[in-house]
């Protein structure tokens, strides 16, 4: 059974990936080997994550940012993987669950793909 849900939630991430890895300079980040199932982490040149989150109005995904001391900094992870802070703060993660549907995804992907489309004008 949750072998079953691994490889839906697996089907569901590499669909996505593969839809916004076709907006140009677009990269996950990361290796696609040895991962989890259900997380996404793709960097969007020239898309803040920040201002893409702000915008989203039924999608919510996350940002590789932390806040301490209202000091917003570039992910500590994926600067060690080697991005630029650029390139952190260009950075999506979009986590799935056993819940998820397939509906939930194109939903999502047609949401973050208009959105991608109003800020990078």
């Amino acid at each position: 059974e949750s072998g079953e849900e691994a490889t839906k939630i697996k089907t569901f991430r590499d669909h996505i990936e593969q839809d916004l890895l076709e907006l140009e300079g677009t990269f996950i980040n990361g290796t696609t080997e040895f991962r989890l199932p259900n997380t996404a982490n793709i960097c969007i040149p020239g898309v803040e994550a920040n201002v893409l989150i702000g915008m989203l109005q039924r999608t919510m995904i996350s940002n590789g940012s932390a806040c301490s001391s209202a000091v917003i900094e570039a992910s500590h992870v994926l600067k060690s993987m080697g991005l630029s802070d650029e390139q952190a703060f260009s950075s999506i993660r979009i986590s799935l669950g056993r819940f998820t549907k397939e509906d939930d995804v194109q939903v999502a992907l047609k949401e973050i793909r208009q959105t991608i489309g109003k800020i990078r004008v």
